[in-house]
């Protein structure tokens, strides 16, 4: 306190001119981690239960459960089977009809084959769908201080649930959301259809975050849009909280301010905004031949003169002037709203950062050339071309079979759908202040066996589906709940919540009033407009009876039920 409480190197930085200093060193002791090393391949562990295991996943499992001298539970009966296959993948009851048919199959794969029908219906993309919303914060609405409607979202979501149905492969299905606008557009099928946009529209995972869209100073809100893609990223695809870098060094994990910037200066070179004022606009491309982009973009340009003059115009005085630019405006929205189009990034103008001084941009430092963070990255992987941002080259980065990461952090939250907390519980932190694998061996083997699967999520599923262990019932042997409470070395299967959509649509499935039909748009009519409070209260936006994915998500005015079960 005495000598006024300096952070390490804090007096250095404040003595070295900000163009000289050096950036930090990484040491063997921040490298040796267990996340920072890639997943190793090790044998099936010796158990003495031989009979239990289905598969090598239960093998795994059993050895940490006998190292704690504890024993699996016994297997749940058919029925509670059926139904929490059927809630796992389909976010729904079972009918009658299934749960009867599955009692009365007796052939010895009659589990494997419910489990292959139950992936293979479109119901499992429209549950599945809805948690990679959640993970990648999908919204239909801004929020903040302008909460301005997201008219277009809803091609993310669609995407999103296509994507799951058709089993894309998950290195695929990450560079189509970080770099989908720099893909061919003739070579990606969902479904039975080819869809030569949708990696274009996969890059909406971009774009959807909120925005600060009052904010009067433009870099400032270029830059906090910029961190949100980046702590994004981050958490969903690395597990790691990357946007704790943007001010100073992280304080736990080995990244570096230097780290945050180089990342940063690749997705500030990539275009997400028409512009960076008070009440700017998002970008978007359109959805059809090149007549029709021209189009949008002329329409774009209009909308920016447009509202640039509504908005920083003197109408003192002039009031008819006003109402009139106001209402060419109104005509250009309506025009600009019919076009196809989805939210969606592109190339902008590329170009280094510099580092922002306590993340401060009026304080620059040191440049911090595009690059990937140095602990996991080889020195092969720095230099980035002139001419790109680098987001392509980063997505496919991200997806080397031997990033050490990326496998992991997609396995456990596929093991957290299944078994409720994933192997490692603190699923978007693996760094240091995150928790350690409760079993590590079986997390890395999982992750091994999802790339040689070719990063089919919909074998992953089937793995954790057909072992053992997912069958095993809620009550624990013996005293196995007192000396494993929290059932870490998971002896039994964990109880679990009805989340706020399962239990929306399950009361409409019982009810026989659940609304089929998928996809498409839930704020027609609303591009660019502010929702009100008035309008984010209207109880016609959750009249559908259709499933909860496809009801409006709007920030700052959530669906009363869905606020009420923890959305």
């Amino acid at each position: 306190v005495q000598m006024g409480a300096p952070w390490p190197q804090a007096s250095e930085e404040i003595r070295v001119p900000s163009g000289e200093q050096g950036a930090t060193a990484l040491t063997a002791a921040d490298r040796d981690f267990w996340a920072w090393q890639a997943p190793r391949a090790t044998p099936q562990p010796v158990v003495r239960l031989r009979g239990w295991p289905r598969d090598p996943l239960d093998t795994f499992l059993l050895a940490g459960l006998e190292s704690q001298d504890m024993q699996p539970a016994a297997t749940a009966t058919r029925r509670k089977l059926i139904r929490r296959a059927t809630f796992d993948l389909h976010g729904l009851p079972p009918r009658s009809a299934a749960i009867q048919q599955f009692l009365e199959d007796a052939s010895p794969d009659a589990w494997s084959r419910l489990v292959d029908r139950l992936l293979a219906s479109p119901r499992y993309g429209e549950r599945w769908g809805r948690r990679w919303l959640d993970v990648a914060r999908y919204a239909d609405s801004n929020g903040m201080d302008d909460n301005m409607a997201y008219a277009d979202a809803w091609r993310y979501r669609d995407y999103v649930i296509d994507a799951l149905n058709a089993d894309r492969s998950y290195d695929r299905f990450i560079f189509e959301q970080l770099a989908g606008d720099l893909l061919p557009r003739s070579d990606t099928k969902v479904g039975r259809e080819t869809d030569p946009f949708a990696p274009v529209i996969g890059t909406g995972f971009l774009m959807i975050g909120p925005k600060m869209l009052a904010e009067d100073d433009p870099v400032k809100q270029q830059m906090d849009i910029v961190d949100d893609q980046i702590d994004t990223v981050g958490r969903v695809f690395m597990g790691l909280t990357l946007g704790c870098a943007r001010c100073h060094d992280h304080k736990f994990d080995p990244i570096s301010i230097d780290d945050y910037y180089a990342l940063a200066g690749i997705f500030k070179s990539s275009r997400v905004m028409l512009s960076y004022r008070v009440d700017s606009k998002w970008n978007s491309r359109a959805l059809g031949p090149l007549d029709l982009e021209r189009r949008l973009e002329h329409l774009e340009q209009e909308l920016n003169r447009l509202d640039e003059a509504l908005v920083l115009g003197n109408f003192i005085g002039r009031e008819e002037e006003k109402k009139r630019v106001a209402a060419e405006l109104d005509q250009v929205r309506e025009a600009y709203a019919q076009v196809p189009k989805a939210m969606a990034s592109q190339e902008g103008q590329v170009e280094d950062l510099q580092v922002f001084l306590r993340g401060n941009h009026l304080i620059r430092g040191r440049l911090a050339a595009r690059r990937f963070p140095r602990l996991l990255s080889a020195a092969q992987d720095v230099a980035l071309p002139r001419n790109e941002s680098g987001r392509r080259q980063f997505a496919a980065w991200l997806t080397q079979e031997q990033h050490p990461l990326t496998a992991r952090v997609m396995v456990n939250r596929i093991w957290q759908g299944h078994f409720v907390h994933g192997l490692v519980r603190s699923v978007d932190n693996f760094g240091r202040l995150g928790q350690r694998p409760t079993n590590q061996p079986l997390l890395d083997w999982l992750a091994i066996q999802f790339v040689e699967s070719g990063w089919s999520i919909k074998q992953m599923h089937l793995r954790c589906m057909t072992s053992e262990a997912y069958r095993m019932r809620t009550r624990a042997r013996g005293n196995h709940m007192g000396s494993d409470p929290e059932n870490h070395y998971l002896s039994h299967m964990n109880r679990r919540r009805m989340e706020a959509e399962v239990l929306r649509d399950s009361l409409l499935e019982v009810a026989d009033r659940l609304d089929g039909r998928m996809g498409g748009a839930v704020l027609e009519g609303k591009t660019f407009r502010i929702l009100s409070a008035k309008t984010l209260k209207d109880p016609a936006l959750y009249a559908s009876t259709r499933r909860s994915v496809y009801l409006p998500v709007l920030r700052s005015g959530l669906y009363e039920m869905f606020r009420a079960f923890d959305f």
